[in-house]
């Protein structure tokens, strides 16, 4: 029975971060959004076709769907683990989506929506860490790398009571990172 459920909110989380408010807005209008700036589905694209509304909005519903979805498990009282697998479903369904046949986002507004579930105050302190690091450096992927390769020292600094959790933490900062590497090459380049 436990395994059943457990692959219940993996799948469940999957499908939700599946969900492409980008792509679908975009489409709303006529538009796809693969063919416009950088090709992809997230906030930041979005913003470049839509504007700073569209941004915001795209933002919002990828963070809150993933922040929602966790915030309805702990209230069901789930345990650490299956809290951490079902994030895990959301970013995987957020890159690889079944609605864009394994096409997806880069991922960075669903783990803000994760990490505010999850732990608010490594959530605010990685968000200072992405502003002076969007400040310095004006470019919203580098900043987000940034941002990433910080939350593991973050969490570190202020203390951990979960190795899973640290573990979780390490996963998505590499993830996070390693999605943004075409931006990593053009920064360098």
């Amino acid at each position: 029975m436990k395994v059943i459920l457990t692959s219940f909110i993996i799948i469940l989380g999957y499908l939700i971060g599946s969900v492409p408010p980008g792509a679908w807005l975009a489409k709303f209008y006529g538009r796809d959004i693969t063919k416009h700036g950088s090709g992809n589905i997230g906030a930041t694209n979005v913003g470049r076709l839509f504007g700073a509304s569209g941004f915001v909005f795209v933002f919002l519903l990828d963070a809150l769907k993933a922040y929602l979805f966790l915030k309805v498990l702990q209230w069901l009282h789930l345990n650490e683990f299956d809290m951490l697998l079902a994030a895990l479903g959301l970013l995987i369904g957020n890159s690889f989506s079944i609605f864009l046949q394994g096409h997806g986002g880069k991922g960075v507004a669903t783990s803000t929506g994760i990490l505010l579930a999850l732990n608010p105050l490594l959530c605010l302190l990685d968000f200072i860490c992405w502003i002076i690091f969007f400040g310095l450096t004006k470019t919203v992927g580098i900043s987000s790398v940034a941002a990433y390769a910080c939350l593991p020292i973050i969490l570190f600094a202020i203390g951990f009571t979960s190795v899973n959790f640290f573990i979780f933490v390490l996963f998505l900062s590499g993830w996070g990172i390693m999605r943004h590497r075409t931006n990593i090459a053009q920064y360098i380049a």
